[in-house]
């Protein structure tokens, strides 16, 4: 008995998570955005709960594709020359999605963000696909919301919304 107790213990559904989360960050100058990824998120997600829903990366883990940029990002945008000085953090506070023998649905999504020593709630939607256990989405993130300013260099500054998008699996 003592055993079936445990193994159910160690079933219970919340579990780190295979993510994929990217930003984009338009800029003043014409056709011109700055494309960049999270390289490691600590994701935890309850597929049957999602208000459980966490996500947690140091800024240092954000990047570009080019070490200068980022350099600059790490240390300009959020002060932080080193893993440790600077966390993003998320966490889901209510998820409402319709009731529906549909296997895809889109829910609406209440949540804290926190970058640095800021917290926001945020809101936006997300699309669920119940038997494959993938959540996407993609909201706005105002870098002067978390008292972020906005890189430039040479004379093309980045605006202030950063378009974050998400795609978060079980498998």
């Amino acid at each position: 008995m003592k055993l079936f107790l445990f193994l159910n213990i160690l079933s219970f559904s919340a579990f780190a998570a295979t993510s994929s989360i990217k930003f984009t960050a338009k800029t003043d100058g014409p056709g011109i955005a700055v494309e960049g990824e999270v390289i490691r998120a600590n994701v935890v997600v309850d597929f049957n709960k999602l208000e459980v829903t966490k996500f947690t990366t140091d800024v240092m883990d954000l990047i570009t594709g080019m070490d200068r940029r980022d350099t600059h990002m790490h240390e300009k945008v959020f002060g932080a020359k080193s893993v440790g000085m600077a966390k993003i953090e998320y966490s889901a506070s209510k998820v409402t999605c319709p009731t529906s023998k549909e296997n895809e649905v889109d829910c609406d999504c209440v949540g804290n963000l926190k970058i640095k020593d800021v917290s926001n709630e945020i809101q936006f939607k997300m699309h669920l696909n119940k038997s494959a256990q993938v959540l996407e989405g993609k909201t706005p993130i105002s870098l002067k919301a978390y008292k972020l300013v906005p890189p430039s260099f040479m004379g093309i500054s980045v605006l202030d919304a950063i378009e974050l998008s998400f795609k978060v699996s079980a498998k």
